[in-house]
């Protein structure tokens, strides 16, 4: 699917989808798996109080997989935070191949890919929030705890809707065995992630993370935001029948685990 097509149909799914792949939702401040809290102090997530804050693999993730609670949320004016731990920049090449639409191949481009993928963000975000997809956003780059960079990005008109880019590089495979991934970095195959950064971003200098700095920065954020609410993947999908592969993406899975790391 080329990737216009699917900022069409993510644009449409942030208004009416519902999502169908694993989501967890926790209250921030409030774990009941310790015995000392006990059941009546747990506060249950919302939608519509507090703060609401996900994180995902992918740009689309919040989209397709998250709706309708975030679109519900971002329309009682709360605030709302994404964060993205990847930049989605999959092969570099935004082209359409199927029976009926064929574009010429192209050069690889994944700065320019991932770039574009933010900007069909940008402007389900700014739809949903104001009703118009072309609504300006302030970029900046902001050191994160994990000693590497994010891009933040305000919606102008509303700013208490923010995107936080960790700009990190995606597996590039569903569920292909490659080290230089969220999940090799989980199971130690890799001694640090790199990030892939974006053509049009504010962060200028390449970084990466062990796995300890990629939880130190996903847990920074949570305690800059503080959120009330967190939305995150599934950290363990179903599997195949006969206990054979993983039903979801190797970055949902994994990202999902730092997540539940930090």
């Amino acid at each position: 699917m080329s990737l216009a097509r699917r900022t069409r149909l993510a644009a449409l799914l942030a208004a009416f989808s519902v999502g169908t792949a694993g989501v967890t939702a926790w209250a921030y401040g409030h774990e009941t798996e310790h015995p000392h809290i006990p059941p009546a102090a747990v506060i249950a997530a919302s939608v519509t109080e507090g703060s609401a804050l996900q994180v995902v693999a992918h740009p689309d993730d919040d989209l397709f997989f998250m709706n309708p609670d975030l679109s519900r949320s971002i329309s009682t004016g709360i605030k709302v935070t994404t964060v993205y731990l990847t930049s989605g920049e999959s092969d570099g090449r935004n082209e359409a191949h199927s029976p009926h639409l064929q574009d010429a191949a192209g050069p690889a481009d994944r700065a320019a890919y991932a770039e574009a993928r933010q900007n069909g963000i940008r402007a389900a975000y700014a739809q949903m929030a104001t009703g118009d997809r072309a609504g300006a956003w302030q970029r900046k780059a902001v050191p994160t705890a994990g000693g590497g960079s994010a891009e933040v990005d305000i919606l102008v008109a509303r700013p208490e809707v923010n995107l936080v880019w960790m700009e990190l590089r995606e597996a590039r495979s569903i569920s292909g065995d490659n080290p230089e991934s969220l999940r090799g970095l989980w199971d130690g195959r890799t001694p640090a992630l790199g990030a892939q950064l974006t053509s049009g971003t504010p962060v200028k200098d390449w970084f990466s993370y062990t796995k300890d700095q990629a939880v130190a920065a996903i847990a920074g954020v949570f305690e800059a935001y503080r959120p009330t609410t967190i939305r995150t993947q599934d950290p363990t999908p179903g599997r195949a029948d006969g206990g054979g592969a993983f039903l979801d993406h190797q970055d949902h899975m994994y990202g999902a685990r730092f997540v539940q790391a930090a």
